[in-house]
């Protein structure tokens, strides 16, 4: 009868289902895909002619990479552009 009665205390100790034994700790984030910027992009020339008003490049290119997916040669090209305007 005691062996039996262990046993039955083993099973409530351990058949818990408590957030600590369930969690796997692994997070989910959804993360938004960017659309891709290239040369061929609809906005392309108007970004051109907003990094050409002036003011910051490298905030402006930042508001820009934030947006969107852009290799860092078509940056460097862009940044190229606005200095020799």
């Amino acid at each position: 009868m005691v062996k039996n009665m262990h046993s039955e205390i083993y099973f409530c100790l351990t058949d818990t289902q408590d957030s600590d034994a369930t969690n796997d700790h692994k997070t989910t984030k959804n993360i938004a895909v960017k659309a891709s910027f290239t040369e061929q992009h609809p906005q392309f020339q108007k970004t051109i002619e907003w990094l050409a008003k002036g003011g910051d490049i490298a905030t402006k290119m930042k508001t820009l990479t934030n947006k969107y997916s852009i290799t860092k040669e078509l940056q460097e090209k862009l940044t190229n552009l606005t200095v020799k305007n």
